[in-house]
């Protein structure tokens, strides 16, 4: 009999030109659920990106590090990026 494995956790995925794509965990890893109503990725997603003015990258470096410390490392979020101009922001400065 001829079977297949399925593999658990994230596969890769490629980003095209100019995308962003962000991740709750690294590739072949689970995400974990969170102690109340969210996961820790969402929970720090959310808390970031109120943020002004912050540029991607770096929202996605400080949710990456509050991960990591609320899951004691066990989960890495992961990024792939092919942006070329800095400063995308989700909430930008209205001045």
């Amino acid at each position: 009999s001829r079977g297949f494995a399925i593999e658990k956790g994230l596969g890769a995925l490629d980003a095209g030109r100019g995308v962003f794509i962000g991740f709750a965990t690294q590739p072949g890893n689970v995400a974990l659920d969170g102690a109340v109503n969210h996961s820790p990725f969402a929970d720090s997603l959310v808390k970031r990106i109120k943020t002004p003015s912050i540029d991607i990258e770096i929202l996605m470096r400080r949710v990456r590090l509050d991960v990591m410390n609320a899951t004691s490392g066990r989960q890495v979020p992961w990024s792939n990026s092919s942006l070329v101009e800095p400063g995308f922001s989700f909430n930008p400065d209205p001045t």
